[in-house]
């Protein structure tokens, strides 16, 4: 099916000096290079998965799927994509990664809405809790609100949430 014509689909366009176009570029790519850049909106492909939101930081993209899964890509460096640590850490993620965390098979923890800053990413999940994660935290963090969270949003290093 042509992608023009389907629904759920990722279109991107604009600077991608650390991949948060999903585009996949390769080791050859210097993170930060700002000539990086697509002019005309293209298509994100995720095999065998429809989106349903996205929401952009400065240099990270995060994808919410129909399944509630995550689907995140770009700059990493303070751990806002909010994949497994490993010994060493991954500066920037250019092609499209899902946070297991978030995994279908758990439906309490499946995502409901995403929202993106600066250095940082916030969700609400299925049972209306929020977590969060980069800057300071390097794992999906539970945030204690008084009841269940209704929408979030994030600014630059800030979030704000509406119970």
């Amino acid at each position: 099916m042509d992608a023009s014509n389907k629904a759920g689909v990722v279109w991107l366009w604009g600077s991608d000096p650390y991949g948060q176009l999903g585009s996949g570029c390769s080791a050859e790519h210097t993170p930060g290079r700002t000539s990086e850049c697509r002019a005309a909106p293209s298509p994100l492909a995720f095999v065998g998965r429809s989106v349903r939101q996205v929401a952009c930081g400065a240099y990270h993209t995060a994808c919410v799927c129909d399944s509630g899964e995550l689907v995140v890509f770009g700059r990493n460096v303070e751990q806002q994509l909010g994949l497994a640590p490993t010994k060493k850490p991954m500066p920037f993620v250019s092609n499209p990664k899902l946070v297991s965390y978030f995994a279908a098979d758990r439906p309490d923890n499946t995502v409901r809405e995403v929202s993106c800053g600066l250095y940082h990413t916030t969700v609400i999940v299925e049972s209306g809790e929020v977590l969060e994660w980069g800057q300071d935290l390097k794992v999906p963090t539970p945030m204690k609100l008084p009841s269940e969270a209704l929408q979030i949003s994030c600014g630059g290093c800030s979030t704000i949430a509406l119970t």
